[in-house]
């Protein structure tokens, strides 16, 4: 539930869920914990929980579901990756070479597929209505679920994860890296600007300083 309602925040916080707003809610008395998506989640376990209850395909179901819905989110970033090429990354500490990364690529997208087919076979023969697999009928649902979403509020609020970059908040990806390094060259050149203006007022207290320490040894030579 931890992990589950961090995440709800999260998709919320972005824009991605009805009610996001609810959702997106923190209660700074408890440590800023997002207890609407606290809550929400815990209500869907206890549901989950009493679906097991009543049917085990059902929640078998739902469990085969989640399996293969997770699998093809990690899927998606290398799938994306490969089809921009696999030059559209920010220059990073550590790259794979060419081959080796597109290698690791396709081969994880190709074990994605394999698995999520063998996700949705029959554990065993003869196939009945007590031993059918309906993990394609609990992902169906979530897909037509997710995409009456998307059409109906999450085009419109949706604009991708919010990144804070040195105590900005950049949405989504618009203007990519370049739009990140031109905020960090902006903030380069004030920090450079801060300098100089410290730089020339030490100057200023310097030339100040010299200037009374001469002043002072002049009174001194006349009081001599």
């Amino acid at each position: 539930m931890t992990t589950s309602s961090r995440m709800t925040y999260a998709f919320a916080r972005d824009g991605g869920l009805p009610y996001s707003r609810l959702f997106a809610r923190v209660i700074p008395r408890l440590d800023h914990v997002p207890l609407a998506s606290l809550i929400f989640t815990t209500i869907l376990v206890i549901i989950f929980g009493c679906i097991f209850l009543g049917s085990s395909a059902a929640f078998n179901a739902i469990i085969s579901a989640s399996v293969v819905a997770l699998g093809i989110s990690y899927a998606f970033p290398p799938a994306i990756h490969c089809l921009r090429g696999r030059n559209r990354l920010p220059p990073r500490p550590f790259v794979l070479p060419g081959w080796i990364g597109w290698g690791c690529n396709l081969l994880g997208i190709a074990y994605v597929v394999v698995t999520s087919v063998l996700f949705v076979f029959p554990p065993e023969l003869p196939v009945g209505g007590s031993n059918m697999n309906y993990c394609i009928v609990a992902f169906a649902i979530i897909l037509i679920v997710s995409t009456v979403q998307w059409f109906v509020d999450g085009r419109k609020n949706f604009k991708g994860p919010k990144v804070e970059f040195v105590g900005e908040e950049v949405e989504g990806d618009e203007g990519g890296y370049d739009g990140m390094e031109g905020k960090r060259g902006e903030m380069d050149g004030n920090g450079l600007s801060e300098m100089g203006e410290e730089g020339r007022k030490a100057e200023m207290d310097g030339e100040a300083g010299l200037k009374e320490m001469d002043g002072t040894g002049r009174r001194g030579e006349l009081g001599t």
